[in-house]
């Protein structure tokens, strides 16, 4: 009988982890390939400015309607998916690093976000987004409406 893991609750990048460790094992290694990219992927970065937050993706490769972003509340979400180029037809995979497939990052921001006015854009293959903050007393009523 198998128990339970300590530790119930799994963040989202634990069990991508997890997901990503087990595909290894059972897909790739006994082909003989080896996958050793970051498992949060892609790369990000999201800065609290005074008045937005800033978030930057790398995501060199994937086309702009492949990136979709959600905002609810105080909750972010970036997914996308970035295909595979198809340059290589036939061969192993010595070193595979650069993922192509399915992404999702999920991050939970300190104050809500005006989903009218935010900006986005892609430079170099760096994402980017402008996500101005609502004001303190746009936020403090949205809060007290929601919970009467």
């Amino acid at each position: 009988m198998s128990r339970l893991p300590s530790r119930l609750s799994w963040r989202l990048s634990d069990l991508k982890r997890d997901i990503d460790e087990a595909f290894a094992a059972l897909i790739e290694s006994p082909w003989g390939l080896s996958h050793s990219g970051p498992t949060d992927w892609p790369a990000t970065d999201l800065y609290d400015m005074e008045d937005a937050y800033l978030l930057l993706a790398d995501l060199p490769g994937v086309a702009p309607e492949d990136i979709e972003l959600h905002v609810d509340g105080r909750q972010l979400l970036l997914c996308g998916r970035r295909w595979s180029t198809g340059f290589v037809r036939h061969g192993q995979g010595i070193i595979v690093e650069r993922g192509c497939g399915r992404f999702c990052r999920h991050f939970s921001l300190e104050r809500p976000v005006d989903t009218d006015r935010i900006q986005q854009g892609d430079k170099n293959g760096i994402y980017w987004a402008r996500l101005p903050k609502r004001s303190r007393q746009e936020s403090t009523r949205e809060e007290t409406e929601q919970n009467d």
